[in-house]
């Protein structure tokens, strides 16, 4: 089970995952937060315990950013993938409130 004690900000940021130096393919956030992300994988191509990078882009308006996070498959359940921060990023913690205010 996941536990994630942040606001979870819907949202449908895309974002590329590699695993290693394979490139996993293309995604959609469909939460993001300070804690994690959860995504749709309807590839199949992560399960529980794997860790990978996420490049997250953001392109609305006059706000754009990428940013690589590492993460960890925390939990799988049809193709919603919960996924862990592994690292600590303060822009990207600043990114988030962004996307808190606009999405509000």
């Amino acid at each position: 089970m996941e536990h994630r004690r942040n606001y979870r900000i819907p949202s449908n940021i895309p974002a590329s995952i590699k695993r290693k130096q394979f490139f996993l393919g293309d995604y959609q956030t469909c939460d993001i937060n300070a804690g994690g992300a959860c995504i749709v994988d309807d590839k199949y191509h992560l399960n529980k315990g794997n860790f990978v990078t996420l490049e997250i882009k953001y392109n609305k308006g006059e706000h754009t950013a990428s940013y690589f996070m590492k993460a960890v498959v925390v939990y799988r359940h049809n193709k919603k993938v919960g996924l862990m921060w592994a690292d600590y990023d303060p822009k990207f913690s600043c990114f988030l409130q962004q996307v808190a205010s606009l999405a509000a």
